[in-house]
């Protein structure tokens, strides 16, 4: 029999984090995929980015406040992070 080899000081799953990255990512993709479709310029294309940078705010607001984060913001801080990642 194989024993367990979870480590038990592994923080928590960050299941709002996850939640609100898959929001916000999904609504940013989705509006992506349906503007030429509905025009770069309409409502329903800018409320759909509306919506995701509303999404994406909310994430970085949770990350901050959260004890066990899924992603460490304040690393973005640092320029030659922040600038790499994008």
């Amino acid at each position: 029999m194989v024993t367990t080899s979870r480590d038990p000081g592994t923080p928590r799953t960050d299941v709002g984090g996850l939640i609100l990255s898959v929001l916000a990512v999904g609504t940013l993709v989705y509006t992506i995929i349906e503007a030429p479709e509905h025009g770069w310029g309409s409502t329903t294309t800018f409320a759909g980015f509306t919506l995701a940078a509303g999404l994406l705010l909310a994430l970085v607001r949770w990350e901050r406040s959260h004890d066990g984060p899924m992603i460490d913001v304040s690393l973005f801080a640092n320029m030659s992070i922040g600038v790499g990642s994008s």
